[in-house]
């Protein structure tokens, strides 16, 4: 979502390190998440996946995708 970008664009010290500090974030903040919600099951193959960040907290939504 938009928040989501907010968030991580505000953090960025400097724009022009390049790609590895938004790397940084998306790993800190998105994939650990992410992570964790695969091995615990909670998201599964063909689940669309929806961050957001809402009261200094990422969020997730899911939906189940179906395949043609």
């Amino acid at each position: 979502s938009s928040n989501v970008l907010d968030f991580l664009v505000s953090k960025l010290k400097d724009l022009n390190l390049g790609a590895r500090p938004i790397e940084r974030l998306f790993n800190q903040h998105i994939e650990s998440i992410l992570c964790e919600s695969i091995l615990s099951k909670d998201i599964v193959n063909n689940d669309t996946v929806k961050f957001d960040y809402v009261n200094k907290k990422f969020t997730y939504s899911k939906s189940q995708t179906t395949q043609n």
